[in-house]
């Protein structure tokens, strides 16, 4: 009978590897190696050579017996022996094995923990990382549907920009058109009265002479002519002191209906009065169409203000504010007639201070009649006052 070979169990544990010594050590092998390296090992120590010929020399076979390896092997057994000798081995070592088997299933049961612990926590981490991306989504979505309507918004109000640009280039186009047409028949009146003075400039003597004789005339016989030239003269004179009065314009229009005929026949013609200013300094004028203008028709007497550049503009207050009334002279009752009064307002452009030599004018809602004017003219000429009562 051949005697049983030792079992060698494990020696040492380090960390999460399995340390063994070698089968051999017995015959002086000193290694201690992991598990996994032993069997590679266990082929190739030079003491297994020394216990394969020991086994041969002692055996009465003439040929080596075939060495197998123990079932739990895989475990952590080291026995190596003939087949007899490895069924005497398994019945002899049934606690060996049975401890071996209770340690592998230990530690796989451990590697399978951890293993466990470790996917947990990758998974609780996922899961808070995907709650974080599901949460910056949701904001990132909130964020661009915001900035969408925004967008939206953003369209129409530069399509309602766009619209409003295109209406007030219209207008200055046809403002410009207007205005190059005023300019050329202003420079056609100015050379006709340049004309018109140099053909008077020969008459200034016999003029003189005429307004000289006139003056003795008027003199000699002022006291005899009664009193309706009193009433006139003193009506000329009263028109002349409220005219010094400042924020006072009255402009008295001679020759109407010739004058009305021409602004039928171009409606666009207007009288300008000579500037005037308010209390406070601004500088104005009046522009009188005989025959109306678009708004109004072709049956009245319009009246605008025109507020003109002035010196003295950076040190005043704008816009302008102020009350404006429109009065046309009643030659029967010898007093002016109200005919209608507004307030400036002040979000209005024509109120605002010029940025060039005069805005665009404003005129009162009431307009004179033509059929209203029968008793008001007299001696061919119609007399309008406006008064501005500067309020800044």
């Amino acid at each position: 009978m051949s005697t049983e070979k030792t079992i060698h169990c494990p020696e040492k544990t380090e960390g999460r590897t399995r340390l063994v010594a070698c089968k051999y050590r017995q015959r002086g092998c000193n290694m201690i190696l992991p598990m996994e390296s032993m069997s590679e090992h266990k082929m190739s120590c030079p003491f297994r050579s020394a216990a394969i010929q020991t086994h041969v020399t002692s055996s009465s076979r003439a040929s080596p017996p075939n060495y197998v390896m123990c079932q739990f092997e895989s475990v952590g057994c080291e026995f190596e022996g003939t087949t007899r000798e490895l069924l005497e081995h398994e019945c002899a070592s049934l606690n060996s094995h049975l401890k071996f088997m209770l340690i592998f299933c230990l530690e796989s049961d451990l590697k399978a923990l951890k293993a466990h612990t470790k996917v947990q926590s990758v998974s609780a981490h996922l899961q808070h990382n995907i709650k974080q991306l599901s949460n910056s989504l949701r904001d990132t979505q909130g964020e661009c549907q915001a900035d969408h309507r925004m967008l939206i918004s953003l369209k129409e109000q530069i399509m309602v920009l766009k619209r409003n640009l295109e209406e007030n280039n219209q207008y200055l186009l046809e403002h410009l058109v207007a205005t190059e047409d005023n300019l050329r028949r202003k420079d056609e009146e100015i050379a006709a009265l340049q004309k018109q003075l140099q053909e008077k400039s020969d008459l200034d003597v016999v003029t003189r002479f005429r307004v000289r004789v006139l003056e003795d005339f008027v003199n000699e016989h002022l006291t005899r002519s009664g009193p309706h030239i009193l009433s006139e003269q003193m009506t000329a004179d009263r028109n002349q002191d409220e005219e010094l009065r400042i924020g006072v314009k009255i402009m008295e229009i001679f020759e109407f209906e010739e004058k009305k005929r021409q602004a039928m026949a171009d409606r666009r013609l207007a009288l300008v009065s000579d500037p005037f200013v308010t209390s406070n300094c601004v500088k104005m004028k009046l522009k009188i169409f005989l025959n109306g203008d678009e708004v109004e028709g072709e049956t009245c007497i319009t009246v605008y203000v025109v507020i003109l550049r002035g010196l003295n503009d950076e040190n005043l207050n704008w816009p302008f504010r102020g009350k404006f009334t429109l009065y046309v002279f009643d030659p029967e009752s010898r007093n002016y007639k109200f005919v209608d009064r507004f307030d400036a307002d002040p979000n209005h452009f024509s109120f605002q201070k010029p940025c060039t030599e005069r805005n665009i004018g404003y005129g009162f809602l009431r307009s004179i009649g033509h059929s209203e004017l029968g008793r008001l003219v007299k001696d061919n000429k119609v007399v309008i006052k406006v008064t501005v009562d500067a309020l800044n």
